[in-house]
């Protein structure tokens, strides 16, 4: 073991010069096997250069110049060294600190060792010494200590608040923390929901809940009885397995209401439109505010009340009836009405008024019969000037015309 500080840099010898050969603009140069800070001199071409002004060296390892060297410039680094102890120990000195490890391959003899615990000391002993016959010193293959103890003592206090002993851990007013605990928990008790500050505990251990619970209600099962004052859904509320629902009180969908899946059956909007996809009956009396749109065949014993108008289109010239004149009255001056074959579907009314001071010809289209009321006569038909007539038909090809007919 050396004494003191060792001349290390220089094989023995209080300093050492090292050159090198600098290329054009090079400023950083490592100086072989290092040297100590402050206690190197540098030169250029021979001049010796200024710590601070012309160069700097601080780590031991590099120089750097703080103008660029020219094309093959001599830079020689003259390294010192020196032997010290100021590092040594000295036997009749006070308190000293060996920084690094320290090998003993004798025997360590000392009149009494510090003991300290997790950086401050705790005492001053001159023996540890291990009661009782089951108390052991087992020291590993890693260089690891294990201290077992066992024998009189029944229990060990940890502080003032855990004690362990052979029935188990006692923290009282203390905390126990773990990253993991092992076991099946049977024999837990007095476990207080309230003192559970985070996580998440298993179903399997909550036998009764009587608490107010915060988060998702993932997972529930069987057939539990629950009852619920208030349901508020920020979201969509879904009942896939209700069958029936059952309201005492009033039912309110602010945002309307959609019968069978995405609203196929019927909608109801939310303020109160009405789309029904299939056949609605209605067993009592029935009010309707506003209008009633039916796409296909309405059905009643009785209406009551003021009937639909008939609504007028006017035409400017010879007007061939399409489907859509049906429950219209068709309004014309000049030109006539032609009927055609298999446009109006039997029931289909259609009303014509001559607008003008002159009769107008109702043309008999291919393939239909135009049939005047309380006659045998088919065919074209007269209607006279500012004369009405109604047009009912039979069939798609037969149509029975009453009305100002000459």
């Amino acid at each position: 073991m050396a004494i003191g500080r060792p001349i290390k840099l220089t094989p023995n010898l209080s300093r050492k010069m090292i050159s090198v050969t600098a290329t054009a603009g090079q400023t950083s140069f490592t100086v072989t096997g290092g040297y100590r800070i402050n206690e190197l001199a540098v030169f250029r071409n021979g001049v010796r250069l200024s710590q601070g002004n012309d160069f700097t060296a601080t780590d031991g390892s590099t120089v750097t110049l703080l103008s660029g060297a020219n094309l093959d410039d001599n830079i020689e680094f003259q390294v010192f060294d020196s032997f010290n102890l100021a590092d040594a120990i000295t036997s009749g000195a006070a308190d000293q600190v060996i920084s690094g490890n320290l090998t003993v391959s004798g025997t360590f003899t000392g009149g009494s060792v510090a003991i300290q615990s997790g950086g401050t000391g705790i005492g001053v002993a001159t023996a540890i010494n291990f009661i009782g016959a089951g108390d052991t010193v087992i020291e590993s293959s890693s260089g690891v200590i294990d201290v077992k103890i066992g024998g009189e003592f029944d229990s060990v206090l940890v502080g003032s608040a855990v004690t362990i002993n052979s029935t188990g851990v006692d923290a009282g007013a203390g905390i126990i923390s773990a990253t993991t605990f092992q076991g099946s928990g049977a024999n837990l008790t007095n476990l207080s929901g309230t003192a559970i500050a985070s996580g998440t505990v298993a179903a399997a251990r909550v036998a009764t809940l009587n608490q107010n619970t915060t988060g998702t209600a993932g997972g529930l099962s069987g057939t539990p009885n629950i009852t619920v004052g208030f349901v508020t859904a920020t979201g969509t509320l879904t009942y896939e397995d209700v069958t029936n629902v059952d309201s005492v009180g009033i039912v309110t969908a602010r945002g309307g209401l959609e019968i069978g899946a995405a609203g196929v059956g019927g909608t109801i909007s939310a303020v109160g439109n009405t789309l029904l996809s299939g056949i609605s009956t209605f067993v009592g009396f029935s009010t309707f505010k506003n209008d009633v749109y039916v796409a296909g065949v309405t059905t009643s014993g009785s209406y009551v009340g003021r009937h639909s108008d008939v609504p007028k289109s006017g035409k400017t010239g010879a007007h061939v009836l399409v489907a859509t004149d049906a429950g219209q009255c068709i309004s014309i001056t000049t030109g006539g009405v032609t009927v055609n074959n298999s446009v109006f579907a039997a029931g289909d009314v259609v009303s014509i008024y001559n607008d003008s001071g002159s009769s107008q010809t109702i043309t008999q289209g291919t393939g239909v019969t135009l049939r005047k009321a309380g006659s045998s006569t088919t065919g074209n038909l007269t209607l006279q000037e500012r004369g009405m007539i109604t047009i009912w038909f039979k069939l798609a090809s037969e149509a029975i015309v009453s009305g100002n007919l000459s």
